[in-house]
């Protein structure tokens, strides 16, 4: 993601696309700047990149940014390092021949999943999600209690299969090794009892290595 605009994408008839994401982890600034400073400018280039492909099919983007003391967006004011990216550029795709939408690596907040796949893709048939992991905010640091407890054995990937399919009206869901965190510290890999579950839904497809216990094995 760069905000000088290296690429212009104008390839005629591409039907299959794969975007590697770089750069500083999270959304920088605010989603409304009109200027190329922070996240907002190369957002707004690669959203307008892609609704230019009118015959895309197959879209698969994998995250590669990073986070760390010696890796920052000026002084981090007005920076969420633990936000999506995504949240910022699905929404606002319109791809009317979209058939395979492919998410790799991505660090999803549970709060915002309904509104980050709320993008236009009338003939979406697939979104396969591989290594991704979902996070639920915890202010107050990590605390064990029960809730979260069953949020890092997975039950944040059923409500989200569950929503995507039921509100969302995503036909098939491909999960490959889903993991989940608080505070994006420590993923947890999926509980077989959660995978039982997903399982059970005739329109998820799940490869996981499971776990039975909470701590240990469960510890991705």
């Amino acid at each position: 993601m760069s905000h000088r605009r290296p690429l212009q994408l104008q390839p005629p008839n591409t039907t299959r696309l794969c975007l590697t994401l770089r750069g500083i982890a999270g959304t920088h600034g605010s989603q409304d700047e009109h200027g190329d400073t922070g996240s907002a400018g190369s957002v707004r280039h690669w959203i307008h990149a892609l609704n230019s492909l009118g015959d895309l099919r197959h879209l698969e983007l994998q995250d590669a940014t990073e986070a760390g003391s010696d890796l920052q967006f000026s002084d981090m004011e007005n920076s969420d390092p633990l936000a999506c990216i995504l949240d910022w550029i699905l929404p606002n795709l319109s791809l009317k021949h979209l058939r395979t939408l492919r998410l790799c690596k991505f660090l999803f907040d549970t709060a915002t999943t309904q509104t980050t796949f709320a993008g236009k893709w009338p003939c979406l048939e697939k979104i396969e999600l591989e290594d991704a992991s979902l996070m639920l905010r915890e202010e107050e640091g990590i605390d064990f209690e029960d809730s979260h407890v069953e949020h890092l054995q997975g039950v944040a990937w059923l409500d989200t299969c569950r929503m995507l399919i039921e509100k969302n009206g995503v036909p098939r869901i491909a999960l490959v090794r889903p993991a989940s965190n608080v505070n994006n510290i420590s993923n947890y890999s999926l509980h077989s009892k959660y995978a039982k579950l997903l399982r059970e839904l005739p329109q998820v497809d799940l490869e996981v290595v499971e776990s039975h216990t909470f701590q240990g094995s469960a510890k991705k």
